[in-house]
C-alpha cells in the first residue's frame, strides 16, 4: 500500500480521539481496541489483499472492517434516504408522535461551530457517560475546543442544533461531497429524551437536506458488526431506507490463521454461552465469523488470472 494524502475528515476524527489512517481513498478510524472502520460508512472500498494487510501492519490492529463492491463477506444494510419526497408521511407512526412533541417546544437549525463550541459540549458529556467512554477528549474543554476548530476546517462539514429556548439539547455532524450527504455524529443531552429532541433532530435535518437542489441522497451510515438493533430501529423508523451491501472484515496477517480457525471462533462461541454475553472481548465474534466468509482478491492473483495474463 503506498502512502495516500490524508483524508479531509482525519484532523476531525483525531481530534474526537481516533487513531487515524488515509488509504483507498477513505479515512481508518480505530474501533474500540482491536478494529478499524472505514468512514465515511456507507461508502463501498475496493481494496486488494496486500492493501488491507499492509494497512493493518501499520497500525497495529487485529482487523479491518469495510463495505465491500464485492460479492463477499455478510450480508448488512446501509440507510438512506433518496429523492425529495421525504416528510412526515415517510415517518413511523410513533416517530411522528415524538416529532410532532418535540417540534411543539424545539427548534433544529444548521448552526456555526463558534456557536456548537459555545453550547455543545454538555451534549457531549452526557452522551459519553450514558457510553462509558470517560476517556474521550472532547470532554475536556481544551479537547472540545479542539474538535470544534478542526470540524470547522473542512469543506462540506456541518453541525445542526435542536434548542430548546437557548439551550442545545442535541447536536448532529453532517458531511456533504458531490451529491451525497451523510450523518456522522448525533449526541444529545440527557434533558432531550423527554422532548424528543433526537428525533426531531434526525427528522428535520433529513427534510432540511432534500430541499437542497445540490444533494441527492443523506444517509446514516451502516449497520455495525454486531447488529445494534435499537439504532438500526430507529434509523428505519426516522424513514431511512435498509439498502442491502457487503461488509468485509479482513484480519491481520500474524493472526489470520489462529483468530480464522473455526475451532477458535467455536471456542468463543461456547465462551460466550457460558458466560451469558458477558465479556466485552468475545464480542468481536460476529468479526471473526464475517472474516471466515471474506475472500478479498490478491494483486498476485490479478496479474495470474487478468485479461493481460501472461500465457503459460
Amino acid at each position: 500500500m503506498t502512502s495516500a494524502p490524508s483524508h479531509p475528515l482525519g484532523r476531525f476524527y483525531a481530534a474526537l480521539g481516533h487513531a487515524t489512517h488515509s488509504a483507498l481513498g477513505v479515512l481508518w478510524i480505530d474501533v474500540g481496541r482491536f478494529s478499524l472502520t472505514s468512514v465515511p460508512y456507507a461508502d463501498t472500498v475496493e481494496a486488494t489483499q496486500e492493501d488491507v494487510d499492509a494497512l493493518l501492519w501499520q497500525s497495529g490492529k487485529l482487523a479491518a472492517v469495510f463495505p465491500t463492491p464485492l460479492a463477499t463477506g455478510v450480508e448488512s444494510t446501509a440507510f438512506w434516504v433518496r429523492g425529495r419526497e421525504y416528510g412526515r408521511q415517510s415517518l413511523q407512526r410513533q416517530f411522528f408522535q415524538h416529532v410532532r412533541r418535540g417540534a411543539k417546544e424545539c427548534e433544529v437549525r444548521s448552526i456555526d461551530w463558534a456557536t456548537l463550541r459555545m453550547k455543545g459540549r454538555a451534549c457531549t458529556i452526557d452522551t459519553m457517560q450514558r457510553r462509558g467512554i470517560l476517556s474521550s477528549p472532547t470532554i475536556q474543554a481544551t479537547g472540545w475546543e479542539r474538535m470544534c476548530e478542526a470540524g470547522a476546517a473542512v469543506a462540506g462539514l456541518e453541525a445542526w442544533g435542536c434548542f430548546h429556548g437557548d439551550d442545545l439539547l442535541a447536536y448532529l455532524i453532517s458531511w456533504s461531497q458531490g451529491e451525497t450527504c451523510e450523518a456522522l455524529i448525533m449526541h444529545r443531552a440527557e434533558a432531550a429524551g423527554p422532548l424528543r429532541a433526537t428525533n426531531l433532530l434526525l427528522y428535520e435535518f433529513t427534510r432540511l437536506i432534500c430541499q437542497r437542489p445540490e444533494l441527492e441522497s443523506v444517509s446514516m451510515g451502516r449497520d455495525w458488526l454486531p447488529t445494534h438493533l435499537s439504532i438500526a430501529r430507529f434509523k428505519s423508523h426516522a424513514g431511512y431506507q435498509a439498502e442491502p451491501i457487503r461488509v468485509a472484515v479482513v484480519l491481520h496477517p500474524a493472526v489470520r490463521r489462529v483468530l480464522g480457525h473455526a475451532s477458535t471462533r467455536a471456542a468463543l462461541a461456547l465462551l460466550r454461552q457460558l458466560t451469558g454475553h458477558r465479556s466485552a472481548a468475545i464480542d468481536n465474534l460476529e468479526i471473526l465469523e464475517a472474516a471466515a466468509v471474506t475472500q478479498v482478491p490478491s494483486r498476485s492473483a490479478d496479474l495470474l488470472h487478468g485479461p493481460h495474463a501472461r500465457r503459460r
